[in-house]
């Protein structure tokens, strides 16, 4: 057996099908069901079995599973010691990441990282925060970025903050404000279109109106998407305002579509975190890219709860 089959064989068990562990592999079906035939016709055992749910390991797979995952993990860390975090790191690093740091921090952080250990191929999954903590949870990746604190099962890092906006259609009435900040008091009037259920922009905006004693506001919602691009589309088309990410909102959809108000309310803050399982052994390379990530953004804890802008190290 060789360590590709090794890594076949785990990938296959965590996501439940040959497709799902094809593409965190970046090979194609047919190479990874080869490599699983290989592995079962040298030990003679049949490794998975197919149900209604997917593929599940059998009971000789489960036995073999945890000396597969000790193996690669073995090799990993030998190849992390004797190298000491070298240039010669390689394998698929699994993120998942909510929307956001998504779209605007995760491009920039793997061409960076890859910079500095090229031989690094990464699995990206977006999706919203709570679905990230799901994944997780449920070993689905080792790295994870989202924008909330939302489970005790997990370990937190603060990397950078982010202010939430109010974003209207560039329309005369809101153009009159002439003010770059605005009261949700002011719009409370207005129809809203909110993130999905999942959203750390939501959850954490829904936390912060309550704290406030700002309930009685009863926002009109309109609509409700899980897309950033949707809801700018859709601000900028007069459906409705949101209160987005600044962050997303300053790239806007077209020159002029929408306008951008900050919010006179002081609780119009989020932090952006980058997450792993509490107490789990990283794979060499998640740790050796958490590090990364961790060394190019000056944010202690103790900020959370203040509005410092966003530092990057030099």
């Amino acid at each position: 057996m060789d360590f590709k089959q090794l890594e076949a064989f785990v990938q296959v068990a965590k996501h439940g099908s040959f497709s799902g562990a094809a593409e965190a592999m970046l090979v194609t079906q047919p190479t990874l069901s080869a490599q699983i035939r290989a592995l079962e016709n040298e030990m003679n055992v049949k490794l998975f079995e197919r149900g209604r749910a997917g593929v599940y390991p059998t009971k000789q797979g489960e036995i073999f599973l945890q000396y597969a995952r000790d193996l690669i993990y073995t090799r990993e860390q030998a190849i992390c010691d004797l190298y000491h975090y070298s240039k010669n790191i390689d394998g698929v690093l699994e993120i998942q990441t909510s929307s956001v740091p998504g779209e605007w921090m995760i491009p920039e952080l793997l061409a960076e990282f890859s910079k500095e250990y090229p031989k690094v191929k990464f699995f990206v999954e977006q999706s919203d925060s709570l679905t990230v903590e799901k994944n997780l949870m449920e070993n689905r990746g080792e790295i994870g970025f989202v924008g909330h604190r939302g489970s005790s099962r997990l370990d937190y890092h603060p990397l950078a903050k982010d202010d939430m906006v109010l974003i209207t259609p560039n329309v005369e009435r809101f153009r009159r404000l002439k003010k770059d900040k605005i009261s949700i008091e002011e719009v409370k009037d207005e129809y809203f279109i909110l993130r999905e259920m999942g959203s750390g922009t939501r959850s954490d905006f829904e936390k912060q109106i309550e704290a406030a004693d700002l309930q009685e506001l009863k926002l009109q919602v309109i609509a409700r998407m899980n897309s950033l691009a949707a809801i700018k589309q859709a601000v900028a088309g007069g459906l409705g305002v949101s209160i987005i990410s600044g962050t997303a909102a300053k790239e806007v959809t077209a020159e002029g579509s929408y306008l951008i108000f900050s919010l006179k309310e002081s609780f119009a803050s989020r932090t952006f975190y980058v997450v792993n399982r509490k107490n789990a052994v990283l794979s060499p390379t998640a740790q050796v890219f958490k590090k990364f990530v961790k060394g190019l953004f000056v944010l202690e804890e103790s900020e959370e709860s203040s509005h410092a802008d966003i530092i990057l190290c030099d």
